[in-house]
């Protein structure tokens, strides 16, 4: 599939099965391609294609943000809502040292 409908069909799953107030999706794609050669003929042919899906959801002022290479409809669909269950314990613009109240 091309990367680019990849990335069209990943936003609609996303939008479709979370509630969120925003989100910020980060698709990265790359194809890796590997040959080794000895006694002058290939020895060894390698061409692998990864992908990774960062999911940053805001829900009321907080977020929660998750990675996974697993691209599959099920696993996107577990992502999201491991997100949304992280997003309450979790407050943008935090200070360091633990602070519950959030940076102004």
């Amino acid at each position: 599939m091309d990367n680019k409908k990849r990335f069209e069909k990943i936003v609609k799953l996303i939008d479709k099965n979370t509630e969120a107030d925003d989100y910020i999706i980060n698709y990265n794609f790359n194809n890796n391609a590997l040959t080794r050669f000895a006694n002058n003929m290939v020895t060894q042919n390698v061409d692998v294609d990864k992908e990774k899906l960062d999911l940053t959801l805001y829900f009321d002022g907080k977020k929660g943000n998750l990675i996974t290479a697993d691209l599959s409809e099920d696993s996107i669909k577990s992502l999201i809502k491991k997100c949304e269950n992280i997003c309450p314990h979790f407050l943008i613009g935090c200070l360091l040292n633990n602070s519950k109240e959030p940076i102004n």
